[in-house]
């Protein structure tokens, strides 16, 4: 039997769990054996194949040993089984709610982008993109309850903005179910706005043992203010792309101060400058090259040798000098 190939080929990303030590006992966590298989994510400006390795606690003992913590960056991504990010669905809601485009207008845009077809973006907005902005997932209320008695909550902050500079997503999820605490457009992202987002989800009497975003103006003292006694962790994964980013910056840097210094030291002993009359123009080559320099006229009286005679036709009877 044929091996299946993959639709679209490309390096495979593995997402593990950004936590280091159990919040219970403080245990070292594990990396799981088990790596869920890739999938394909088609965001707004990449495709890409991902895939994901929980963690857990070591200890037997602790109320954390049978949970998978997975990873937040791999949550992050797209929804639970879904191949599009939520770039994608939060650009479907925001087209078809606040600028009032059709579905085939929504479509048509999305197209020109990425591989989705118009029955997709119906599906995309009434199945994920309404569920999400309303939190349908109500019905799971009396597992957060028990979860936060047990153990306490994970939470993390993310905001999605379709367009620079427009109203943002922003979703609140549970890292240990995965599930979507709650989500709603930002007009603006300061401090007074993100107390008001927040303070509903501590309203709940919930126990919160870490809350975990970006480090975003105005995000750290607002969960300072909502929840004043859970710890609050930045996202690695923001951290390490800063530091490529700088790093990238001095490496373009280097090449443009290395390229500078090759011309200024290599540039003279390969340049040949023309002649007066063509100003402008270095030595071309090809059908028209520039003509070489012609060789000095013999001196007056030197013998000139004789050109030699010319082969004769084909067929033409040779002839004698005598």
């Amino acid at each position: 039997m044929k091996t299946p190939q993959p639709l679209y080929n490309g390096k495979l990303t593995v997402y593990t769990c950004e936590l280091e030590t159990c919040a219970l006992c403080g245990a070292g966590l594990i990396e799981w054996g088990y790596q869920s298989g890739p999938r394909t994510v088609f965001a707004l400006t990449a495709v890409s194949r991902v895939a994901q390795r929980p963690k857990r606690c070591p200890t037997a003992a602790c109320a954390w040993h049978p949970a998978l913590l997975k990873s937040v960056a791999w949550q992050h991504l797209a929804p639970r089984y879904g191949v599009y990010g939520y770039d994608v669905i939060a650009q479907i809601g925001w087209a078809r709610q606040l600028q009032r485009q059709t579905f085939a207008e929504i479509h048509t845009d999305l197209a020109a982008r990425l591989p989705i077809s118009a029955a997709e973006v119906r599906y995309l907005y009434y199945q994920q993109y309404l569920p999400l902005l309303a939190c349908l997932e109500r019905q799971h209320i009396d597992q957060l309850s028990a979860l936060a008695a047990r153990t306490g909550l994970l939470l993390s902050l993310d905001g999605l903005a379709p367009e620079g500079g427009e109203p943002q997503l922003w979703v609140v999820r549970e890292l240990q179910t995965g599930l979507t605490v709650r989500s709603g457009w930002l007009s603006q992202q300061d401090h007074t706005a993100f107390v008001n987002f927040l303070q509903p989800i501590a309203d709940q009497g919930w126990q919160v043992r870490a809350v975990l975003s970006d480090k975003q103006r105005g995000l750290e003292p607002a969960v300072a203010t909502v929840f004043p006694t859970s710890p609050h962790a930045w996202c690695q994964l923001h951290y390490l792309n800063n530091a490529a980013e700088t790093v990238a910056a001095a490496v373009e840097q280097l090449k443009v101060t290395l390229r500078q210094d090759i011309c200024d030291r290599v540039g003279p002993l390969i340049r040949h400058e023309a002649s007066p009359a063509t100003p402008g123009v270095l030595t071309v080559t090809g059908l028209l090259p520039s003509p070489l320099p012609r060789a000095p006229a013999p001196p007056a009286g030197t013998p000139v040798s004789p050109a030699p005679a010319p082969d004769p036709p084909p067929g033409a009877a040779p002839t004698f000098q005598g």
